[in-house]
């Protein structure tokens, strides 16, 4: 990792227990991360240790690898000390809107055939599809449950988005300009990507509270010297 701040780490490093990617980088998910934490950039130069190699070649086991070496490397190098806890927190749940659900079953919801349909989509923070990002900010989903979905709203209305649509598949989902919508932070801006949400995907944010996973930093240190 380059020129990064070490919540970025932490996120790596910890997810909620329902294994969302980025689930603790919403707004509130994290409790206790001082300043200096987002402001100061690093450069992390690691390596797997030999013995692991062989497990680490495993997709299936290196997420989870992954995630605990991070852990490892930030209690040792700063001293991290974090638990996880339950909060009510202010959410949005995505719910489906009145005249129904316009979202389009997958065309294909494996890796593989996704990126021969689609060639150069990235990889979905938690997991299960692409993205590509388009002229003026559009998005395009493949392959996504809509729990991808909820996380890629989390980050643009600021707050967790928890799905209660009680749909179970796997969609194509397309969302116009969603980016320029809401990149200047402007509660009319984020009351856009409401709108846009209802009209292209049929489905509404309804603001609330819940019981949330939240991290709680208990104890940090500046990294220690090399």
């Amino acid at each position: 990792m380059t020129n990064c701040p070490l919540i970025a780490a932490l996120f790596m490093a910890y997810v909620p227990a329902n294994g969302a990617a980025l689930g603790f980088s919403t707004d509130g998910r994290v409790v206790g991360s001082p300043d200096w934490m987002k402001s100061e950039k690093y450069d992390i130069d690691a390596r797997v240790d030999e013995a692991d190699l062989l497990a680490w070649q495993k997709p299936v086991l290196q997420r989870q690898m992954l995630h605990t070496m991070m852990q490892s490397l930030l209690a040792e190098r700063c001293k991290l000390v974090a638990h996880r806890e339950m909060r009510d927190k202010p959410v949005y749940a995505l719910m489906t809107a009145k005249n129904g659900s316009k979202l389009q079953l997958a065309k294909a919801v494996s890796s593989a055939a996704i990126l021969e349909e689609h060639p150069g989509a990235g990889a979905v923070p938690g997991g299960g599809g692409m993205v590509v990002f388009g002229a003026g900010g559009s998005m395009q989903l493949y392959g996504v449950p809509i729990e991808t979905l909820a996380i890629v709203l989390s980050n643009m209305v600021g707050r967790p988005v928890v799905n209660k649509t009680g749909l179970t598949g796997r969609y194509d989902i397309k969302l116009e300009e969603p980016k320029a919508l809401a990149a200047d932070g402007t509660e009319e801006s984020r009351a856009s990507v409401f709108i846009t949400v209802q009209e292209q995907l049929g489905l509404r944010l309804e603001s609330m509270k819940e019981p949330v996973e939240v991290l709680v930093i208990d104890h940090v240190e500046r990294p220690s010297e090399n």
